[in-house]
Formats: structure tokens, sequence, C-alpha cells
């Protein structure tokens, strides 16, 4: 599959609060490899356009943003949604997918190379969970980062 280049669109989403929506935007990616780093180019621009420029929230945010959608590229193989929002104290963080929602993460031994992301996103993030999709067609995993 060819990659597209991604248009950042401002949306609403119910799951932000009233502030945050004036201050909300979207990229929709493709299923590869190239999104985790269009993900994390994404919320640096974002965060920037938001009037919040740290460097520490933004390298917080990032990460999340490159676990989730690495995850989602991996484990659903579908279309997936960025979505940033923004208040005076949080940033909230979504990547929907049409894969399915599981009870608990997946484990990884000891010695793998990989399967620690939500390990890194559980350490860096401030809160986060999943939620189903209405009509159980995707999912939606979320983080919540503090920017104060």
């Amino acid at each position: 599959m060819p990659y597209v280049d991604a248009e950042y669109t401002a949306v609403t989403s119910p799951s932000t609060t009233q502030a945050a929506r004036d201050r909300t935007l979207a990229v929709n990616l493709p299923p590869i490899a190239l999104s985790a780093g269009r993900a994390r180019e994404f919320v640096r621009l974002s965060l920037q356009s938001f009037g919040l420029p740290d460097a520490a929230l933004a390298d917080r945010v990032t990460l999340v943003a490159s676990e989730l959608v690495t995850n989602a590229v991996l484990h659903a193989r579908t279309d997936l949604v960025v979505r940033l929002s923004a208040d005076h104290t949080d940033v909230l963080l979504e990547v929907s997918d049409g894969g399915p929602l599981h009870d608990t993460p997946a484990t990884c031994a000891p010695l793998a190379t990989s399967g620690r992301g939500l390990v890194l996103v559980d350490a860096v993030a401030d809160d986060w969970g999943m939620t189903g999709i209405d009509g159980g067609l995707g999912k939606t995993v979320w983080a919540r980062v503090s920017a104060i």
C-alpha cells in the first residue's frame, strides 16, 4: 500500500471536554511502519499549534503516540486515526483502529525484544485506557498526559 501524505484535520470528539474541543486535531494514517514517525511529527506540530512547546511534554506525548500507533500497525493492521486534544491542564491522545478490544494487554517474556509498549505508556502517561468503538468494530486506546 503506498503511503499517502496525511492531512491534519480539526475535529470534535465526544470523549474530549468542551474546553479541549477548541484545540483538537486528528490525522488518518495507514497501517504501515512509517505511520509511527508520522504520528510523532503530528504530535509535535499539534502541540506547537496549541501553544504547548514544552520539550519535556512533547517528548512524553510523542513516546506514547509512537507506542500506541506501533501497536495499532502491528496488531490491528487497519487504518487508524490519531487524535490529539489539549486544554490548559492536560493533553489527551487517542489512537483508534479497527482491531478487537482486549480485556488486558498481552505480557511478554523477559528476554523478548518487543511487547513492552504499554508498559512504557503506563510509565509515561498520567492515565490511559481502552474503549470499544460503538458496534464492536474497533477500539480506541487513549492516554492523558499532564501539561502542567
